[in-house]
């Protein structure tokens, strides 16, 4: 589930294979988009509130228009089920997570792909843009969060402070700190400094 830059919409994505764009004030369905074979695990609103990026058991990340709902494109270079998606506070890439062990980094405008990053042991479920879109945050089964350099693709620092799997990671607004949540049944704080 994700809110649109300017508050007023919300997107979720389901078991059903679809994605759904809801009217906040109200709760009404805005618009259903139905372009995946397999259940949406993640959704992502692009900084300008133009476009939506969509993650599914499908293997594919999509991209569409956030107004209409009209299909952009799809990204395929994932090799198993794509977990997680979040789109880079700049707005030229994205960074999915998979099942397949990578976090990747691809760019909106040509749907390459920037950097794929292999650091991870096990399956990756979570990712976190830092705020200046140079550095992301990975998470997953190993029971490690790495942060790690977005376009050269190499490791920065390790957190191993969880003892399960960890869920989802998200930085503070000033980059500085990170928060992560594990099935350790915690929620920890910490710091790459």
């Amino acid at each position: 589930m994700n809110w649109s830059p300017d508050d007023t919409y919300i997107v979720s994505g389901g078991h059903d294979a679809t994605a759904k764009v809801w009217i906040a004030s109200s709760g009404n369905l805005r618009y259903t988009y139905s372009n995946h074979t397999k259940y949406v695990n993640a959704v992502t609103w692009s900084p300008d509130g133009n476009h939506i990026a969509s993650a599914s058991g499908d293997t594919t990340v999509q991209v569409w228009n956030a107004s209409s709902g009209q299909y952009l494109f799809t990204y395929r270079g994932h090799a198993d089920e794509v977990e997680a998606v979040e789109w880079s506070p700049n707005g030229t890439n994205l960074v999915s997570g998979s099942l397949d062990k990578t976090a990747q980094v691809w760019n909106v405008s040509s749907g390459n792909t920037v950097q794929a990053y292999r650091g991870h042991s096990n399956w990756v479920l979570g990712v976190s843009w830092s705020s200046d879109s140079t550095r992301v945050v990975s998470c997953g089964q190993d029971a490690t969060a790495q942060v790690w350099n977005a376009s050269a693709g190499n490791a920065l620092y390790t957190y191993q402070g969880h003892s399960s799997v960890v869920e989802a990671v998200t930085w503070s607004p000033n980059s500085i700190y990170i928060a992560s949540a594990s099935d350790d049944k915690t929620v920890q704080v910490w710091s790459t400094r």
